[in-house]
Protein backbone atom coordinates (compact mmCIF):
# COMPACT_ATOMS: atom_id res chain seq x y z
CA UNK A 1 0.00 0.00 0.00
CA UNK A 2 0.92 3.37 -0.38
CA UNK A 3 2.30 5.53 2.07
CA UNK A 4 -0.89 7.81 2.40
CA UNK A 5 -2.80 4.72 2.81
CA UNK A 6 -0.20 3.31 5.23
CA UNK A 7 -0.75 5.97 7.64
CA UNK A 8 -4.83 6.54 7.07
CA UNK A 9 -4.79 2.49 8.16
CA UNK A 10 -2.70 2.49 10.78
CA UNK A 11 -2.14 6.35 12.08
CA UNK A 12 0.56 7.69 13.59
CA UNK A 13 2.00 6.10 16.27
CA UNK A 14 2.96 2.50 14.27
CA UNK A 15 3.95 4.59 11.76
CA UNK A 16 6.30 5.85 13.46
CA UNK A 17 7.36 2.84 14.89
CA UNK A 18 8.01 1.62 11.32
CA UNK A 19 9.94 4.88 10.78
CA UNK A 20 12.39 4.48 13.62
CA UNK A 21 13.07 0.47 12.72
CA UNK A 22 14.10 1.94 9.34
CA UNK A 23 16.54 4.49 10.56
CA UNK A 24 14.19 7.60 9.50
CA UNK A 25 11.73 10.10 10.85
CA UNK A 26 7.86 10.67 11.21
CA UNK A 27 8.22 13.86 8.98
CA UNK A 28 10.55 12.76 6.36
CA UNK A 29 7.79 10.06 5.99
CA UNK A 30 5.31 12.76 5.93
CA UNK A 31 6.81 14.03 2.81
CA UNK A 32 6.46 10.84 0.99
CA UNK A 33 2.61 11.02 2.77
CA UNK A 34 2.03 14.62 0.60
CA UNK A 35 4.45 13.98 -2.48
CA UNK A 36 6.73 15.96 -1.58
CA UNK A 37 9.76 13.58 -1.81
CA UNK A 38 10.51 10.04 -2.51
CA UNK A 39 12.85 7.78 -0.40
CA UNK A 40 15.95 6.47 -1.54
CA UNK A 41 16.04 2.74 -2.78
CA UNK A 42 17.54 1.90 0.28
CA UNK A 43 15.03 3.31 2.54
CA UNK A 44 12.51 1.77 0.46
CA UNK A 45 13.15 -1.64 1.02
CA UNK A 46 14.16 -0.92 4.72
CA UNK A 47 10.24 0.93 5.12
CA UNK A 48 8.72 -2.51 3.33
CA UNK A 49 10.42 -4.80 5.52
CA UNK A 50 9.67 -3.01 8.84
CA UNK A 51 6.02 -3.22 7.37
CA UNK A 52 5.98 -6.10 7.04
CA UNK A 53 5.34 -5.84 3.32
CA UNK A 54 2.58 -3.71 4.11
CA UNK A 55 4.03 -0.51 2.25
CA UNK A 56 4.54 -1.44 -1.31
CA UNK A 57 7.42 -0.91 -2.57
CA UNK A 58 6.23 0.49 -5.78
CA UNK A 59 4.13 3.25 -3.80
CA UNK A 60 6.80 4.15 -2.23
CA UNK A 61 8.59 4.99 -5.60
CA UNK A 62 6.09 6.52 -7.16
CA UNK A 63 4.90 8.85 -4.41
CA UNK A 64 6.41 12.27 -5.00
CA UNK A 65 3.93 14.47 -6.87
CA UNK A 66 5.34 14.89 -10.71
CA UNK A 67 6.63 18.63 -11.59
Amino acid sequence: MSPKDFYTLNGRIKTEEICLKSGTTWSYFDQFVRGKRRPSVELAIKLVKASANELDFVSLMNCKEAA
